[in-house]
């Protein structure tokens, strides 16, 4: 894609493929860019397939938002293969969303495409692939080398090597979990971190001894739950010491926080695991641990 002056009138038109209901850091995350395009000369225009959480946001927000149709099956975190394959069975809605998107981007014609899933980089690539515009997606986490011997790994990153043009990462680590020419296709954007911001936040701050802290979306991926099961072989060991959990949604809207705090009753440790909830940002608590 072409680089373009902020001052110019001209900006580049990104049509962004999202599901419509995504949470958590990517949620916030498309928030945040919305909230800088205008300064980077970047106009942003959301397709969605579904109305939800994130599409009320950005409308919010004052974003461009159309919502296209197109039944995505629920995402699960260990299998992104099986479930991208179950949106390609007959009544998925894979066929409906093609159609939706390949309509939207003959119409409107945005410079560039962009996505977050691997379900919105295929669709939208297979829908783009007569209009010549680069589909760019951002690939988030890092592959499994080990899962069924590493053939997940290898399929995953050939899909996206066959889908997009490039791929946007903000870890080395994850980029190097990928195979093969998903690999060379990568671009790392790493993120910022305000230094002076949290050397002002810790200013003064005292360790705690025994004082642990997780700082993280209450999602299953962060592997939470080990941390609440380690807990009491510390305490076997003679450590004294307490669990901090910061992050959300702490409340019964989430199922795995019902999980974790039912693994916290079953060990006994009400009185050593504590749940914040989200506090951002987190920097004095993480400097008294």
């Amino acid at each position: 894609p072409r680089m373009i002056d902020p001052r110019s009138p001209i900006k580049l038109r990104i049509a962004v493929v999202i599901l419509g209901h995504e949470g958590g850091g990517i949620r916030r995350f498309l928030l945040n860019q919305l909230a800088h395009s205008a300064e980077h000369g970047l106009d942003f225009e959301y397709v969605c397939l579904h109305a939800g959480p994130l599409h009320d946001a950005l409308r919010d927000a004052g974003a461009k938002t159309t919502v296209v149709g197109g039944f995505v099956p629920t995402v699960y975190p260990h299998g992104p293969l099986l479930a991208f394959a179950r949106w390609l069975f007959p009544g998925g809605g894979f066929g409906a969303t093609l159609r939706a998107l390949r309509n939207y981007f003959a119409q409107n014609k945005p410079d560039v495409i962009y996505s977050h899933f691997l379900h919105t980089h295929i669709v939208s690539a297979l829908a783009a692939r007569k209009t010549r515009i680069p589909v760019i997606g951002q690939v988030h986490g890092t592959l499994n080398v080990r899962r069924l011997f590493g053939l997940t790994r290898i399929a995953y990153s050939l899909a996206l090597a066959c889908s997009l043009d490039t791929m946007v990462m903000v870890s080395e680590t994850a980029r190097k979990s990928l195979w093969g020419p998903a690999r060379r296709k990568a671009r790392m954007i790493y993120n910022a971190v305000d230094v002076q911001a949290i050397e002002q936040r810790v200013a003064g701050a005292v360790k705690t001894p025994g004082r642990a802290i997780i700082v993280g979306r209450l999602g299953s991926g962060k592997k939470i739950d080990l941390a609440i099961r380690a807990l009491p072989h510390v305490l076997a060991a003679g450590i004294d010491c307490t669990l901090e959990i910061v992050g959300g949604p702490a409340d019964d809207s989430s199922a795995y926080f019902r999980r974790l705090t039912e693994e916290v009753a079953a060990w006994g440790l009400q009185d050593r695991v504590v749940f914040t909830g989200p506090i951002n940002p987190p920097y004095a608590l993480l400097a008294a641990a």
